[in-house]
């Protein structure tokens, strides 16, 4: 019983072989017309996507790139700050007083009823405003891209 089936399907197989055989040279060019125009469907799909995909991918990157200058620049304002806040306490301490604390910008400045009401600053209680800017002039020149020409700011790409 084995042997009739492995028989029938021997003969089977052979008889599909020579069909397909023969019947190559007729049916691939029909198939070739079916299937190169899908290919090609596919293909111009898979550039579309890739182009797409890359055009996010560089908003994205412009996107983090402005958020990363951004940050950096409140950081360089915050040091500026501090460097100001830190002369001007150097100055009053070297008159003999302290000097008042600064508000940060946007708050709302609070008085205690058991300050007295500050007196607007003297002339000579002021500090020369060469030392308040020479630390910012110094950080805006190093934070620069292109250290080769330290008065022109970077162009575009640079």
């Amino acid at each position: 019983m084995a042997s009739e089936n492995f028989k029938s399907n021997l003969i089977t197989g052979l008889a599909a072989g020579v069909g397909a055989t023969l019947l190559a040279p007729v049916l691939l060019p029909f198939l070739a017309s079916l299937v190169r125009p899908a290919t090609k469907a596919a293909i111009k799909g898979s550039v579309l996507l890739y182009e797409k995909g890359r055009e996010s991918f560089a908003e994205l990157s412009e996107t983090v790139d402005d958020l990363v200058a951004e940050v950096k620049s409140e950081m360089e304002a915050d040091a500026e700050d501090a460097a100001a806040g830190a002369l001007a306490a150097q100055a009053g301490s070297a008159q003999g007083r302290a000097a008042p604390p600064h508000p940060r910008p946007g708050s709302v400045p609070s008085q205690s009823s058991a300050a007295p009401a500050a007196s607007p600053p003297r002339e000579a209680d002021k500090a020369p405003e060469s030392l308040l800017t020479q630390p910012a002039t110094q950080a805006n020149q190093g934070s620069q891209r292109n250290e080769g020409a330290p008065g022109r700011p970077p162009a575009k790409g640079e």
